[in-house]
This record gives structure tokens, sequence and C-alpha cells, in this order.
């Protein structure tokens, strides 16, 4: 026998979740031979089926609906021989042999449509619940759990699909913290994915590294971010030298801002101490643009990394610049799009916008 299937995926409109029906449409095509008491009987069969089942993802988790399935088959007798074929009983055993197939046929092709409806819900039930059990897992490790042990609380607070789109509302913030709520670029109508963050949401998650106030070596405040963010291969680049020592204001130390396509980064420093020299209330502003000439689409530094403070004078500001472009040097980027996408053979045709 010899099965071929095709996985389609249909969007449902809803206005309150997201409805996504699936589907598994096929064919199987067999060739068998049957013996039964002195007749041996070669037969054609031919069966297409098709089976869906719709996914029910809210707010409130995920459900499955009931998997429905319809089979149509068709059965051709190719060939049939008996023990008696050459005999004088040849004739007679024959006609036996086929009036007996003539009554078991309906019988036979209600046995095989229900097999293959059997076979064909049981492999999508299989397939579905494994691929969801598996994005529902990595879904849980790389953003729910890390964001929950920052004392925030991501929540889909809204999801709706169309008959082309699949769209969420997250909020994330902690307890005590405002997620804002602002413009909406139009979706361009070629996307395939349209992703957009509000500033709120990387401000909160900033403010919950508990920067605020910090003391202690550049160095190991480096770290302690790397390690907070779930960054495990991170390492502080070495020229970073373990004598200079920083403290960061008590209050928005660090804060992201989106501006005219680009990524403000701002570090509000109380003082900054090398050894014997002290630099006291500045700040570094650092901006960042997106290179959308590959899938990755990276961020990058670009200008001047820029220091700001009223008390500074310009042997001040070189030395303060020294310092920072080797924490965020020019040439690292900040890739928006994980390997596993930007590698992927079926993106090779994408840009990002």
């Amino acid at each position: 026998s010899q099965t071929t299937s095709e996985l389609k995926v249909r969007l449902h409109a809803d206005g309150l979740r997201w409805v996504i029906g699936v589907e598994a449409v096929g064919d199987i095509k067999t060739q068998t031979e049957t013996q039964k008491g002195s007749a041996t009987f070669e037969n054609a069969a031919s069966a297409t089926f098709e089976t869906g089942k719709q996914i029910f993802i809210s707010p409130s988790g995920i459900e499955f609906g009931d998997t429905k399935a319809s089979v149509t088959s068709d059965t051709e007798l190719l060939e049939f021989k008996t023990d008696y074929d050459s005999s004088l009983l040849g004739g007679l055993a024959r006609n036996m042999a086929k009036k007996q197939y003539r009554q078991k046929k309906d019988q036979a092709a209600k046995e095989l449509e229900n097999r293959v409806r059997t076979q064909a819900t049981a492999t999508l039930d299989e397939k579905v619940t494994t691929g969801i059990s598996k994005v529902d897992g990595q879904f849980n490790d790389r953003w729910l759990e890390p964001m929950r042990q920052l004392q925030l609380s991501p929540v889909a607070t809204q999801l709706r699909t169309t008959k082309n789109q699949l769209v969420v509302d997250y909020r994330l913030a902690g307890v005590d913290q405002l997620a804002a709520y602002g413009f909406r670029p139009e979706i361009l109508g070629d996307s395939l994915v349209s992703i957009q963050v509000h500033e709120s949401a990387m401000n909160n998650l900033l403010h919950k590294l508990a920067l605020d106030g910090t003391i202690g070596k550049l160095r190991d405040v480096m770290s302690t971010v790397a390690e907070q963010l779930g960054f495990t291969e991170y390492e502080v680049p070495a020229e970073i030298s373990e004598t200079v020592i920083v403290k960061l204001t008590t209050r928005d130390a660090i804060r992201i801002r989106f501006y005219n396509g680009r990524v403000q980064l701002l570090m509000q420093f109380k003082e900054l101490r090398n050894n014997r020299i002290v630099w006291k209330n500045f700040a570094v502003l650092v901006e960042f643009f997106p290179q959308l000439d590959s899938i990755d689409g990276n961020l990058k530094r670009e200008g001047v990394l820029q220091i700001i403070g009223h008390s500074l004078r310009l042997g001040d500001r070189i030395a303060l610049q020294t310092i920072f472009n080797k924490v965020i040097p020019s040439t690292r980027s900040m890739s928006l799009l994980g390997s596993s996408i930007a590698e992927h053979p079926n993106f090779e045709d994408t840009r990002i916008a």
C-alpha cells in the first residue's frame, strides 16, 4: 500500500480567541492478494480521506475540538483463481467464488473505510497534540518562566482571528506597573508576521532588573544583567577593567525609547570611578538602527556615543566615551530574529521592514 497526505491550516474568524483548523487530506492505494478456501483473489483498492479538527486558543488556555473524518473508497477485482481451474469443476468453482466475493464486497469496503478513518483520525490527533505540546513547552521555557522570575506577569489580554491573521495583544508588566497602549502602525498586507512592541514593555522589563541605585564593579553589573536576561553564553569583554566601579541613579537608571525608527538607550550614573578618577552625575545615550539588508534585522549601534553632563570637560567626555565604547562596541549588533528563523530555507525570499 502507498499513502500520500497533505496537511492544511485554515483560520476561522473569531473575535475572542484563536481558532485554527487543521486538516489532513490524502489517499491510499493498495494492492492485495487474499486467499479464501480454494480461491485466491487479487484486488486493487483506493481510498480518499479528509480529517480535520479545530484548536481553540484563548487567554484561559488551549482546547481541542473533536476530530472528524470522511472516507470514500473503491475496490476493483483484478484477477482471481481457484484450485479447480484446470478441472471439470473449474467453472462451478469460479462461479461460487465470484458469488461469494460479490456478497462480501460491500462489507469489505466498509471495513476498509473504517480502518482508514480510524488510522487517519489517530494520526492527526497525535501530530496536533505532539506539536502543540512542543510549542507550549518552548513558550513556557523561553518566555513565561524567565518573565515570571523577573516578577513580570505576561498576560494575553485579547486574541482574535480573521480569515488570514492571528492577532494577540500582550501585556508585559508587573502587578505594580502600568502598560501603555499607543499608536499602532497599520499591518502591511503582504506581511507574514507583524510584531509591534510598545516601549513601556521594554522599560517594565528593565525596571524589574532592579538596577536603580546599583553600586558595584561594572563587570559584575554587566554579568548580572546578562544572567537575569538568560544570556547564558554572554562574556563580559576583556577590555572592561576590574577597577571601574559604577553607581547608578536611584530612579530610571536605564531607559529605552523608540523614536523615529530607532532605539535610544539612556543610562544614568550617579558616579563612575576608575582608580582615583571620579565622574559624577552624567548620562550615556546610545542609538541603535535596524539593518534591513538581511532577514536577521539586526539592531546596530550608529553614530557617536553621547555623554551628557553639565560639569564634564572635554577630557572627561573623551575618557567616558572610551570606557563605554568597550561596554557597547559599534561592532556588536543585536539580532531581532533567532538563527533558527534567519537560517531556515523557507525564509530565503523574505525580508524585514
